[in-house]
């Protein structure tokens, strides 16, 4: 019994199963695409370069966005900046001369590993996936918050949390849950004692009032400069009998 076209019925089937498993194929790999991109360098300013996991050496970003596997690593130089961004909305902007891994970019879990440098993260709330920044010295737990961390030499970690909650833990164990407008220091011997610290606005305020000081300084330096510029230039003067003197020394 032959088909259509003359082609007998298993030969027909054949060919079907072919074009079924090769779709199935495309669409697993278009999956693995879309996981493995969950991360990526959506902005950058100034050097910054990546490092695959299986490369091992390190390239400068040509251009954005770049997407990012798990176990990659980026690096910032002087005056540079690089923000990532993950499928859920969340962002992590790594500052000036630092230095970071995506751990894991995952639905259940998103971590990134901070070696050095600064970075403000900002969470978007999803009750189903744990998202974690880690350093040398705390683990920083969050669900919908927005926080800022510092590595220093050393591992060294000031942790500044703006609004939501934010559960940190050291190297020890020891386990302190900060609320909005607290600042905590982590180093490898534990952690301190979280401080009340000022909320972003105050210090945006306080950045313009230091900007307004140090101006008000500068102009009262650079009037006291001129000032010692001109009696200088009249001392000059008189040394070489240029300036005339009246009974009254004038």
């Amino acid at each position: 019994m032959r088909a259509r076209g003359g082609l007998p019925n298993m030969a027909v089937f054949s060919i079907y199963m072919r074009i079924i498993l090769l779709s199935a194929a495309c669409l697993v790999l278009s999956g693995v695409r879309d996981a493995r991109a969950s991360a990526k360098i959506a902005e950058a300013q100034g050097l910054v370069e990546v490092q695959g996991y299986r490369t091992g050496g390190w390239e400068p970003l040509a251009r954005t966005p770049y997407p990012l596997r798990d176990g990659d690593r980026l690096r910032t130089g002087t005056r540079a900046e690089a923000k990532i961004e993950f499928s859920d909305g969340s962002t992590i902007r790594l500052g000036a001369d630092s230095t970071g891994q995506v751990e894991e970019a995952s639905p259940k879990r998103i971590s990134l590993v901070l070696d050095l440098g600064e970075a403000a993260v900002q969470v978007v709330k999803v009750l189903a996936r744990r998202f974690e920044v880690r350093t040398p010295a705390a683990v920083c737990t969050v669900r919908g918050t927005e926080f800022r961390v510092r590595v220093l030499s050393g591992g060294r970690t000031d942790v500044d949390l703006y609004s939501g909650l934010l559960g940190v833990e050291d190297l020890r164990g020891r386990q302190v849950l900060l609320h909005p407008n607290e600042s905590l220091r982590i180093d490898p011997r534990g952690m301190g004692v979280p401080q009340r610290s000022l909320s972003r606005a105050q210090r945006r305020s306080a950045g313009t009032q230091e900007l307004a000081r140090k101006e008000a300084d500068l102009g009262r330096a650079k009037a006291a400069a001129f000032a010692a510029v001109s009696r200088e230039a009249r001392v000059d003067e008189y040394r070489q009998g240029k300036a005339l003197v009246d009974a009254t020394g004038r």
